[in-house]
């Protein structure tokens, strides 16, 4: 029996993942007590606008539409991605409307996960503007992903998706000025988000509905999210190397059998040299905790993800994953905890 859901504006977003992003949230909202048309008017950021919405069943295709405003306005940042990114765009926001498949908003995704990959990898060796320059591009392409990835394709919907778009569009925009604005860069962003999502839900779409509960079937559903770490494929051989390892890697882990000193494991680890020892205390690491492994996926020529699906909530396991991608000397670029997309590896974030 789950119980009712409390209608104080803290309340729903209590349901954040942990962190600063949530406490500022709660600060904010703590205000407002049980007044969500007030919360609703005065809220400065769009990622909060999206997570009440989401919490207040606002109709999937209509989150769609609000969360592909905020990466439009994310992607006027840098028109040089346009001529991949504007049909991406417009293909997701055509699927929330019925004008395309599903499967033509998936391709739209994976085609901007895969520019986000490859900004990201050269963001990694770059340094000063040009490191920020090439930041912004990855994140406003990670928005334009966002805005389909979990709604899309294979799997679950997750409710973590939606803050996420203008999330990183305010991340796009700090990343693409000077380090003496970026805060202002990212304020004046996400309350740009903020009246977009206004524009596309009315407060009249929110108020009165009931609440999303939070209750035992919603963890169940989150806790078989995956999660992931995205890899740059910049060796196919080492790319398909690990996928045969981490496919092993899952069955021993299923069968309780994953013991790396066993010399079973001596050739499977081989193409990680020389860094050998270090891909064996990760794959080590993996043997434990509270989560399976899921098959590996590539989204592009470029890009790849090892996935895991947790058995709790809430979940913080990517690191032995990413260190195993690296061991093998695939650069991991991004990660998704089940909180939303971020850049570098689970400890860089």
């Amino acid at each position: 029996m789950i119980p009712a859901v409390s209608r104080e504006v803290a309340s729903l977003l209590a349901s954040l993942p942990a962190g600063p992003w949530r406490d500022a949230a709660l600060a904010w909202a703590a205000r407002f007590g049980a007044d969500l048309g007030a919360a609703w008017a005065d809220c400065p950021r769009g990622s909060w606008l999206l997570w009440l919405a989401g919490r207040a069943a606002v109709d999937d295709h209509q989150l769609t539409l609000a969360a592909a405003d905020c990466a439009g306005a994310a992607l006027e940042l840098t028109p040089e991605l346009g001529p991949t990114l504007v049909p991406a765009l417009d293909r997701l926001t055509a699927w929330a409307r019925g004008a395309a498949t599903a499967d033509e908003a998936a391709n739209a995704v994976a085609s901007a996960f895969g520019l986000a990959s490859r900004h990201g990898m050269l963001a990694k060796g770059a340094t000063g503007e040009e490191r920020r320059r090439l930041l912004a591009l990855s994140l406003v392409a990670r928005a334009v992903a966002r805005v389909g990835e979990g709604r899309v394709g294979p799997g679950s919907p997750r409710p973590p998706s939606w803050p996420t778009a203008a999330d990183l569009a305010a991340a796009a925009a700090a990343a693409g000025t000077s380090r003496e604005r970026e805060d202002v860069a990212r304020a004046i962003m996400e309350a740009r988000c903020a009246e977009l999502v206004r524009a596309r839900i009315p407060a009249a779409l929110v108020l009165g509905r009931e609440p999303v509960a939070v209750g035992p079937a919603a963890l169940t559903a989150a806790a078989s999210a995956r999660c992931y770490v995205e890899v740059c494929i910049s060796d196919e051989r080492r790319w398909q190397a690990l996928c045969e390892l981490w496919y092993e890697a899952a069955r021993a882990k299923e069968t309780g059998t994953l013991e790396v000193d066993d010399p079973a494991w001596d050739a499977a680890l081989a193409p990680a040299a020389p860094n050998v020892a270090e891909a064996r205390d990760a794959l080590d690491s993996l043997r434990g905790g509270d989560y399976r492994l899921a098959p590996p996926r590539r989204l592009d020529d470029f890009t790849g993800r090892l996935e895991v699906e947790p058995g709790a909530v809430p979940f913080g396991g990517l690191g032995p994953a990413a260190w195993l991608a690296e061991a093998f000397g695939l650069a991991v670029v991004a990660f998704d905890e089940g909180a939303g997309r971020r850049e570098g590896g689970p400890g860089a974030a």
